[in-house]
C-alpha cells in the first residue's frame, strides 16, 4: 500500500481494501484444556538422588506431582510477555521401592523471558511414610526450562536433600510460546490524530511537515492489521509457514513504524498522537481458489506495487532531509518496506503456482488496471528538507515503479 502517495490515491487504497479487509474467523491459537483464563493446571514426573546424613536414608527418589498456578503478567496465550505467579503442589516421592514421601507446599516464581528459563520457590510440609516415618519442613527450588525441570529440595527436621530434574506439562507458568498480537484491519474511519492540523491548513512547514507524518502514522498503523490478516488468510489457504512467519513480522515491523512517525509528528508539531482502531466484522470465508486470486490481486496492489514506492520514496526522501534523525529513521522505514515488497512477490507465486490459469488471469489484469491508473500532481508546499518528496516528483517514482512492477508480473504470469 503507498504509505506516501497523494491522498486521491491513498483514499482509492483504503476504499478497495475497506471492502475485503476484514479479518478471516480462522482462529490464531486453540485454547490449551489445561488453561483456564489465569489459572493453568499441570503435572510431572521427577527422578534424582537423595542424600542424608544417615545412610539408610540415601538412595534414589523418584515421584509424581501435581500442580496449579494462578498466573499475573501477560497471560495471555497469545503475547509474548513475561508471566509470574504462586499455587499449590502436590508431591509423592517414593525412595527406590519404598519410603514415600507425601508433600504438600505452596510454590511461587516466574520467567525470565517468554521462551527462557523459568524459577519457582516451595514452601511447605512433608511426612515420610514407611521403615523410618516422621515429619519434616519443605523447602525447594526448581529452574524450568520449556518442559524440562530441575530440583534442588531439602527436608528440614531430617536432613534429606534432593537433586534431580523430570518433565512438566504444562510449564509452570503456562506454554512457552508466543505470537504477534494483531490489530484491527485498515478502514475508511480509522482515525490517527495529530493536534488538529490538516495537511492543507495553514501553518509553518514544520506543522504541515507534523501533519504529514501524522497521516503516514495512521497509514502504517492501518497496515499492522494488514499484515495480520494476510498471516491468517494464507494460513488459510495453505501457505508454507515462512510465509506466514514473515507477513507477522511485517506486522510487528508497521507497529515500530507506527511509533516512529508519530515520533516525528511530535517532534516537529509539539502534539500528541493517538491511534484508534474500530472493531472489524469477519470476513466470509471463500472457496480455495477465489482466496488465492484476492491474495494475488491485493499483494500486487498493496505490495509488488505500493510498498516497493514506499521503499523509494523513503529511501529519496531521506537523503534530502536536513535533519539527521529524520533521514535515520526514513532510511529505516524505507528497509522494512522493501522487505515486504519481496514478501509481496513471494506470495504472488505462492499464488500463481497453487491457483494456475484464474489466478495468472486475475493477476495480468491487476496489473493493466493498475498501468492505467492515474497519478495526481497536486500542488503542495516545498518539505523537503523535512523528508517530504515533492508531488510531482512521487508520482514520477510511482509512474516508474508501476512500469516495473507490470513487465514482472507479465513476465512470472507467463513464466508459470
Amino acid at each position: 500500500m503507498p504509505k506516501r502517495a497523494q491522498p486521491k490515491f491513498r483514499a482509492r487504497v483504503l476504499s478497495v481494501s475497506a471492502a475485503a479487509a476484514t479479518l478471516l474467523p480462522v482462529p490464531c491459537a486453540a485454547q490449551d484444556p489445561f488453561i483456564h483464563g489465569s489459572i493453568s493446571l499441570g503435572a510431572g514426573i521427577f527422578f534424582g538422588y537423595q542424600y542424608a546424613s544417615l545412610p539408610e536414608r540415601r538412595g534414589f527418589e523418584w515421584g509424581f506431582e501435581a500442580y496449579a498456578t494462578q498466573r499475573y503478567g501477560d497471560v495471555g496465550e497469545c503475547s509474548s510477555g513475561n508471566r509470574w505467579g504462586f499455587g499449590p503442589i502436590l508431591q509423592i516421592g517414593i525412595k527406590g521401592v519404598q519410603d514415600p514421601r507425601l508433600t504438600l507446599a505452596i510454590r511461587g516464581g516466574g520467567e525470565l523471558a517468554r521462551l527462557g528459563p523459568a524459577f519457582t520457590g516451595e514452601l511447605g510440609a512433608s511426612y515420610r511414610f514407611g521403615s523410618d516415618p516422621g515429619p519434616s519442613l519443605h523447602v525447594g527450588l526448581s529452574p524450568e526450562w520449556a518442559v524440562f525441570a530441575f530440583a534442588l529440595r531439602h527436608q528440614m527436621f531430617r536432613n534429606e536433600t534432593f537433586v534431580g530434574g523430570g518433565l512438566r506439562y504444562l510449564p509452570s507458568f503456562g506454554e512457552q510460546s508466543i505470537c504477534v498480537e494483531g490489530r484491527p484491519l485498515r478502514l475508511e474511519d480509522a482515525k490517527c490524530i495529530a493536534g488538529t492540523m490538516p495537511l492543507t491548513a495553514a501553518g509553518s512547514d514544520a506543522e504541515l511537515a507534523a501533519a504529514a507524518y501524522g497521516a503516514d502514522a495512521q497509514m502504517e498503523c492501518l497496515s499492522s492489521g494488514a499484515f495480520v490478516q494476510l498471516a491468517l488468510e494464507l494460513t488459510h489457504a495453505g501457505a508454507p509457514r515462512t510465509l506466514v512467519q514473515r507477513a507477522l513480522t511485517a506486522a510487528e515491523d508497521e507497529l515500530r513504524h507506527t511509533a516512529l512517525c508519530a515520533g516525528l509528528a511530535e517532534q516537529l508539531g509539539s502534539a500528541e498522537l493517538s491511534h484508534v482502531l474500530p472493531p472489524v466484522a469477519a470476513r466470509q470465508l471463500e472457496s480455495r481458489l477465489a482466496l488465492l486470486e484476492r491474495l494475488a490481486v491485493e499483494s500486487y496492489e498493496d505490495g509488488c506495487v505500493g510498498e516497493a514506492v514506499a521503499a523509494e520514496q523513503l529511501a529519496r526522501a531521506a537523503a534530502l532531509a536536513a535533519d539527521s534523525g529524520i533521514g535515520a529513521t526514513l532510511r529505516a522505514i524505507a528497509s522494512d518496506e522493501a522487505s515486504h515488497a519481496r514478501l509481496a512477490w513471494d506470495v504472488l507465486s505462492f499464488c500463481i503456482a497453487e491457483g494456475g490459469a484464474p489466478v495468472r488471469a486475475a493477476l495480468q489484469a491487476c496489473a493493466t488496471r493498475v498501468r492505467r491508473m492515474p497519478w495526481a500532481e497536486d500542488t503542495a508546499p516545498d518539505l523537503q528538507r523535512f523528508g517530504r518528496m515533492l508531488p510531482q516528483d512521487l508520482a514520477q517514482l510511482a509512474r516508474t515503479q508501476v512500469e516495473r512492477a507490470h513487465a514482472q508480473a507479465l513476465h512470472l504470469a507467463h513464466r508459470a
